[in-house]
């Protein structure tokens, strides 16, 4: 068993609702975020409060133009929209940056009124000018109140010691159910891998291919079983290996293959019916509108985009059901739950209006503001008191069905790519076996350790 740290955000979407929150055409989100105060920064800290109170003369003009790869960024613009009740002569303005990842570092470390950059940790890989050019979030001069944030999700964003972002979001992995379906075929949302079992052996023989999607979005399916398996059943050492690309070192989650297998064998999944399926994100998702797809196989991103495309799906409109996302339900008596954090915010440490950029970013980092980001976008939030009811429904696990990719040696995510790059070998008929597999796994890090060390 590795022995890592472990940090809890378990039951953070346990918010006492009694019934899984769905959705339905014509719903609306009924979570709003709180911005319920305290007299102290303790007190703050302990309950995940932080009210925002300007530092700055609030009669101050400027503009805080905020880069991202995003097309449109409607949580932005709420927020700047916000940010005027306390800065009436303050603009936030969104620009998309075209081929984000190649000009983020050279438009940061050159243009000064750049204030803000929505990003991944995987944007510093490789771009020591970038983590330069970026304001470190956890020194004085930053003076940035963080206690509204769950420490644990930023603790595996330093960089040398250095802070360069925080995120706002979170990422989950498992599927969305559509609820009217099994309903009207007398089934109930599995929480177990048995009860799995049980619904898609019923769904194949009523016709169904149960669990749907992209390849890309099928492989993901998988991980939380195999993160929690390296988990509770591996050893640091066992880890390592893997991590390494030590030849054979594979065997040791070899049961997270077989059941990748499994369900391949048992017709669970098809790579005719991944085939229909686009991409993982848009097409995807009006897909599984058309109402024929019990499971959609699915992290939260593409939850995401769900309640947007309600309304561009014509089938949907015509038929509209219940759904809901739920974890991964492949353990023995409950379902697994594996967390990673996602996007956030940095500052350009050479920003023409950095005062105000920091401004701003207090601001955004505030309980309220976190979780109007959260129930905008549609992902869960990294506010210590998430208030986002699209996930009410996710249980509280027990420590050994859930971990958080934080607590893993891997800053570079090299086992976790790599594991489900193999899954996704499995998926498209490229491994065919558990020993072909676990050859897979091994040729997979060991290429992303050689790029890492170079």
């Amino acid at each position: 068993m590795m022995h890592m740290t472990q940090t809890t955000r378990r039951g953070f979407f346990a918010l006492g609702a009694a019934a899984g929150t769905t959705f339905l055409a014509g719903c609306s989100s009924s979570g709003t975020g709180s911005d319920a105060g305290t007299s102290s920064a303790s007190a703050a800290a302990s309950s995940g409060s932080s009210d925002f109170s300007p530092k700055l003369d609030t009669n101050t003009s400027a503009t805080i133009t905020v880069i991202s790869n995003y097309q449109n960024f409607e949580a932005l613009d709420a927020a700047g929209t916000s940010f005027q009740e306390y800065y009436p002569n303050v603009t936030v303005v969104h620009e998309h940056l075209d081929d984000f990842e190649t000009n983020v570092e050279q438009r940061v470390t050159s243009d000064p009124t750049v204030g803000l950059i929505f990003m991944g940790a995987f944007h510093l890989d490789n771009r020591p000018n970038l983590l330069a050019g970026l304001l470190d979030i956890a020194s004085a001069d930053a003076d940035i109140d963080l206690s509204a944030v769950d420490e644990n999700t930023y603790k595996s964003c330093y960089v040398d010691g250095k802070l360069p972002y925080v995120p706002i979001w979170l990422k989950e992995y498992g599927m969305s159910v559509n609820k009217t379906l099994l309903e009207k075929e007398g089934l109930s949302v599995p929480q177990t891998y048995a009860d799995f079992c049980t619904c898609c052996d019923s769904l194949i023989a009523k016709g169904y291919v149960p669990l749907q999607g992209h390849p890309s979005n099928i492989q993901y399916f998988f991980l939380p079983y195999a993160m929690n398996y390296l988990q509770n059943k591996c050893t640091a050492e066992q880890f390592a290996a893997i991590r390494e690309g030590t030849e054979g070192a594979g065997a040791a989650i070899e049961d997270v293959f077989k059941l990748v297998l499994e369900m391949k064998d048992k017709g669970y999944y098809t790579k005719e019916s991944m085939d229909t399926y686009a991409d993982y994100y848009d097409k995807a998702i009006l897909k599984f509108f058309e109402g024929n797809a019990p499971f959609l196989a699915a992290h939260t991103n593409t939850v995401s985009g769900m309640k947007k495309r309600e309304t561009k799906s014509e089938a949907f409109q015509a038929n509209p059901f219940e759904y809901e996302f739920v974890y991964a339900p492949l353990g023995e008596k409950y379902p697994y739950s594996y967390s990673d954090t996602d996007y956030g915010f940095g500052i350009n440490a050479n920003c023409e209006y950095l005062d105000m950029a920091k401004e701003f970013y207090r601001f955004c980092y505030t309980d309220k503001i976190l979780n109007q980001f959260s129930e905008i976008k549609g992902i869960p939030s990294t506010a210590k008191v998430p208030t986002n009811e699209i996930y009410a429904n996710l249980p509280t696990l027990p420590d050994d069905y859930t971990c958080y990719a934080w607590d893993f040696d891997d800053p570079t995510r090299i086992v976790e790519y790599s594991v489900a790059d193999t899954a996704n070998s499995i998926l498209v008929n490229e491994s065919t076996t558990t020993e072909e597999a676990i050859a897979t796994l091994s040729t997979l890090a060991k290429a992303r350790a050689a790029e890492e060390s170079a």
